[in-house]
Parts: C-alpha cells; structure tokens; sequence
C-alpha cells in the first residue's frame, strides 16, 4: 500500500521501429508517454527534434482521421445489430477474454470493417426508407381531408376558368367567404370539401376576369393555396396509391422489416465487430501517444515514465531494438505521475481517493489508512444484517459474473467490505431489516427479540459518545500520519511542535474533564504558543501567531461534531425499516410486497447517504490533518483500455 517510485525514461530509436515498439509497449503496459518538449531536448544537446504531431510527415493525422471513422462505423454496425437482434439477450454479460494476437488480428480487423460497412449500406437503405415512409404518411394526411371532391388533383386551368385548392382558418365561415365572393367575384363559386378543428379545405372555381377581386377577397380571410404536385388522380385514388405505397415500406412484412432482419441476421458478427471496435480504439490510443514523441528524418524520441519495478522487462524490450534509452530518478519539480500499489483489500478504496484528488508523487497511499474507518463508519450507518448481507451478495455476484474491471471491479469490492461490517453492527445493534423478525414473529402469535449491545433507537446518546470518540480518533490518528511525513521528510522538529503540542493540549483536556487538574492542558497551550508562530520574523509575530493558533481548537471541535453524522444516519435507517415493518403488519397478506418495497426503497436511498457521508467524513474531517493532494494519475499505454472484451494477462506479458 505505498505509491511506486517511478524511473523517468527516455528512449532514441529509429522511426523504422517506431510502429513495432510503441506496439510493444501498449502490450507490456507500463509506460506513461508525456509531452516531448523540443526546448528540453536542445538543453539536453539533442539540437533539431520536433514533435510528432501536426504538420509532421507521419502520416499521424491521416491515421487518426482514419482510426476514427472506422471506429464511428463500427461502433454504429453494433448499434444498429443490438437495435434489430431479435434472439434473446443477457441485460449484462462480462467482457469476453481474448489474446492481444486476436486483438491485433488485421485479416480479422478488415473482415470486421467489411461486415460493418454491408450493415451500414442496409441502414442507409433503411434510412432513406424512413424518409419516404414520413413524406407518405404526411401525403396520406393531406389527401385525406380532400377525398370528398371527385376531382383530379392536377386539373389544369381553361382559356376562361381557373382552378384553385386552399385552405381557410377554422374560425372562418365558408358562408361568409361565398356571401362576400358573390359581391366582388360573382363569376367565382367556392365548395367545401371538409372542415376540421384546425381549417376547411375548400376548392375554388373562378373565372379568369374575376379572379384578381376574387384573390384579393379570399386573401382577406386568410386563404392559402394548396398544390399536390402532378398527378391525375383524384384525392381518393392518391390516397389509395400512397396508403399502398406504405404498406409496402413500413407494413408488416415491408422493406423496413426485411431491412431490420437484414441487420438482425448479423448479430453472428456481434463479437468480431466488438472485438474490431476495442482494436481501433486501442490503436487510436496509440497514434495520439505517437504524437506526443520528438522526431527528426530518421529518429524519434519518446520520454515517460515507468514503475522502478518494470525497469527490468523494459530493458530486455529494448534489447530487441536499435535504441539508446536511459532510466534517471526524478527531479524535485517533476509532475510525475502517480500509481498507487494495494492488495485486495485496499484496492476497492482507490475509487473513495480517486474521487477526490490523487495524492502527489512522494507523499502518501491514503487507501490503506481511510479502509478500516471507512468501512467502520459505512457499517455504523447502514447497521443491518439484513442489509448488510444483500449488499455483500451484490458485490459478489458482480465478480463472480461480470468480470468487472476499473471502477466497477472497486465498487463491487467495496460492496463487499461495506457489506461485511454493516452485518457486523447489525447484530451488536440487533437490527434484521429493522425489527423485521420481532414484528413478524408477534405476527404469529410468539415474539422473538434480537441480541443487541445497544440499542439506537433506545439509547441514541451512547451512539452519539460513540461516534464522536471514533471521529476523535481519527482526526488524532490523522495527526499522527503528518508527523510520520514530517518526520520522513527530515523534519522532526516540525512534527514535535505542529502534532505533539496538539497532543498535549488534548490529553491535558481529558485528564482536566476526568478530574486529575488542568496543568498537562495549560503545557500544551503554552507549547503552542511558543511554537505556532516561530515562522514570523519579529518576536511580536512569533507570540501572536501562537497565540492566535489556539483558535484552532473550535476547528478542531467542529470536526469532532461533524462525526454525529454517524448517529444520524444509523437513526434515519433504523427508523425507516420500523415504520415500514409496522406498515406492512398492518396490511396482512400484502405484508410481502411492503416489506419488499419498502426494505428495497430504504436500503437505495440510504446506501447513496450512507457512501457519501462515509466520504466526506475521510475528505474533510481526515485528510485536511495530512493529505496534499494533486497528483497527475499514471496512464501508460496500455490494453487495460478495452471496452468489449478483456486481454489476458499472460498473453501481455508473453507479447
């Protein structure tokens, strides 16, 4: 549980080899590819590098270009498979293993782009369909309010009379558009072919010396023409043809459908093009690390970062190249990257510190100190065996089916945890779903308690002490850490004055409550004073900053109090599931179904209270006493990246 010493590395090779190595590299997995700076390298007498990048002669643009429009093909074949599949599918289904020689497979690869690239011509078939299927249906809809005029929708004018189609607003009545036509267009006559709640459909028959006052009358009441396009039909036959014309497209049975099945019938190719879209993913990875490297005519130069512990398999790689490459420790102003190293039983809490900052290279691992309190104060919380015991099965069954990796594999792990030590204070609390069994029980005529150590809702005081005094201890724990880091660092003095002083003043506080006189209190008071302010110049300074220093004891309080949390949630919990108990004894034979609900709703919504009140307890109360956060996460290039299948770890290294 420590932060791996890192090696900064830098390599010269010929870019002949630049493809093969940096391919090799993605399989070993240990390399962290920073910013090739050419100033850097010109100090370092490497005069005329430049980045790999844009405007370079790489090809790396056109690779990327490239990568990604096959990628966005793939990743839309599989989209379009899982819509029109219609064989049965699991809801979740892990990551299918596979070797990094399949992975890289390119016979493979340009099998898979040629099955995505049939399945996106049937989806661009398919599409234009859809767009025919919309114009029809509106046709349909338009010709539907038309068919009762026994009239081809293309009639042409004569030498004298003029044909118009149109519209006018429902709140118009055609009685008065004819009572004011037959005064300024007497030659005009207008018939209505249906009415909604929206406009009339009406068609107008005009002869053409009335047609300009018969225009500007109908204008008035807001009469808008209507064309069909060209066609000899009437609106009853165009409604029948394109009625027609829809079913043979969208209908059961339609082009959509055969198109759909088409696409469905594909899914025998699901895997490969899975497989295909993590292989482009990857590459594209490695075409942006490839960016980041120096270059001249002939060269290239990479620089990174790797683990102290990986030096060994790296030489024997670039053993098999035409290299120079040197491994030197890293300069006090480095950003060096960070990697945290756990066992088991830490790693689930990598997600807890990743959510808030990574600490920086050379400080120290957090998860190993926040897994005993947080597990601890996530038991108190959530304090139920019966809660606790489905939250431990969910983690498990989620590794034992899914395979889950990067933040699912901790969540699954801390569920685990969590699940354990929530069962633990269940039984000192006496809590199975609440007083499920009590109530149950009594339910039946004979009334069985639970053992319990205390009870919350009885005594919530002793919980309240208790909570406090857990908090105190890891607020005092944390002090502890600092002083460990100061003294590591090579600065004793500090750690004697900023934590032994506090000590002090706190032991001296409970020996003066406890009755044995208030005198270690007043030492460690006076320690502060003279100690807090020894970084002021002028002596005035150095007694006001230690005098002022005392302030820090309400802060000091606050932090304590903000551990009564641990009561309250143990208490909402708690009070919850008896309410849902009593509920559900009162409703009889529907008593399974509340308990169901209910239990199920309480256990959401207080594991999400529960995780994160357990979280800020470790960011705010704990790592404020030692943490310095800020580091830049360890991202080599690697094969941990995939999202469809898992690589084998042996297949890596044996690559």
């Amino acid at each position: 549980m420590s932060i791996a010493k890192m090696d900064r590395l830098r390599i010269v090779a010929m870019r002949t080899d630049r493809e093969r190595l940096m391919h090799e590299l993605m399989l070993l997995g240990c390399v962290h590819v920073s910013e090739f700076e050419p100033q850097d390298a010109e100090e370092d007498g490497l005069a005329g590098l430049v980045r790999a990048g844009p405007g370079s002669d790489s090809g790396l643009n056109e690779r990327l270009n490239d990568g990604r429009q096959d990628q966005e093909l793939v990743e839309a074949a599989l989209a379009a498979v899982d819509k029109y599949d219609d064989s049965k599918k699991k809801l979740f289904s892990p990551p299918t293993e596979t070797t990094a020689v399949e992975l890289f497979d390119d016979a493979a690869l340009s099998e898979a782009l040629s099955r995505a690239r049939e399945i996106a011509a049937l989806m661009h078939e398919m599409d234009g369909l859809y767009a025919d299927k919309s114009r029809l249906e509106a046709q349909c809809a338009l010709l539907d309010a038309w068919t009762p005029l026994d009239i081809p929708l293309d009639i042409a004018d004569t030498a004298s009379v003029s044909f118009l189609f149109g519209t006018i607003p429902a709140q118009v009545k055609p009685d008065a558009v004819r009572e004011v036509l037959a005064e300024s267009a007497p030659a005009c006559e207008l018939i209505l072919a249906s009415s909604s709640h929206e406009q009339h459909c009406v068609f107008v028959i005009c002869h053409k010396a009335d047609l300009s006052a018969a225009m500007q009358a109908l204008r008035q009441y807001g009469f808008a023409r209507v064309s069909f396009g060209v066609t000899a039909m009437t609106a009853a036959q165009a409604l029948e043809d394109a009625q027609s014309q829809l079913e043979r497209i969208g209908g059961e049975g339609g082009e959509i459908e055969r198109l759909q099945r088409e696409v469905g019938a594909y899914a025998s190719a699901r895997a490969a093009l899975r497989l295909a879209s993590d292989r482009l993913m990857l590459d594209r990875e490695k075409n942006l690390a490839e960016q980041s490297l120096g270059e001249t005519g002939s060269t290239f130069i990479l620089e990174g970062w790797s683990p102290v512990t990986s030096r060994d398999r790296l030489e024997k790689l670039f053993g098999k190249f035409c290299c120079a490459y040197e491994f030197s420790e890293p300069e006090p102003d480095d950003d060096v990257p960070v990697r945290l190293v756990n066992n088991r039983l830490t790693e689930p809490y990598f997600m807890v510190t990743e959510m808030y900052s990574l600490p920086k290279y050379g400080n120290i691992d957090p998860n190993a100190l926040i897994m005993p309190f947080f597990s601890v104060f996530f038991g108190i919380m959530y304090a139920d065996i019966g809660y606790g015991a489905v939250l431990a099965l969910i983690g498990i069954l989620i590794k034992k089916m899914f395979r889950p990796r990067r933040t699912m594999k901790h969540m699954s792990g801390l569920a685990i945890q969590c699940g354990i030590t929530t069962i633990i204070f269940g039984i000192l609390f006496g809590s199975c779903f609440g007083d499920a069994i009590p109530v149950v029980s009594e339910m039946f005529g004979h009334r069985i308690d639970l053992w319990t150590l205390v009870n919350p809702l009885e005594d919530p005081m002793t919980i309240l002490i208790g909570s406090l005094v857990l908090g105190f201890i890891q607020i005092v724990f944390g002090m502890g850490v600092k002083a460990y880091i100061l003294i590591r660092d090579g600065h004793p003095l500090d750690a004697l004055f900023d934590v032994g002083s506090w000590w002090l003043l706190f032991a001296g506080i409970g020996v003066g409550a406890l009755g044995g006189g208030w005198y270690v209190a007043i030492a460690g008071a006076l320690a502060l004073i003279l100690t807090q302010g020894r970084a002021k110049p002028t002596f005035i300074g150095k007694i006001v900053g230690g005098i002022s220093s005392l302030y820090d004891i309400t802060s000091y309080f606050g932090d304590v109090l903000s551990y009564s949390r641990l009561m309250a949630l143990l208490l909402a919990t708690c009070v919850i599931a008896s309410v849902i108990n009593t509920l559900g004894s009162m409703t009889g034979f529907l008593f399974p179904v509340v308990f169901i609900a209910g239990h199920g709703f309480n256990m959401a919504i207080n594991v999400i209270g529960t995780f994160v009140h357990s979280a800020r307890l470790q960011y705010l109360e704990f790592f404020k006493t030692f943490y310095e956060d800020g580091g830049k996460p360890f991202s080599p290039l690697s094969l941990d990246s995939t999202k469809y299948v898992y690589v084998s770890k042996e297949e890596n290294r044996n690559g």
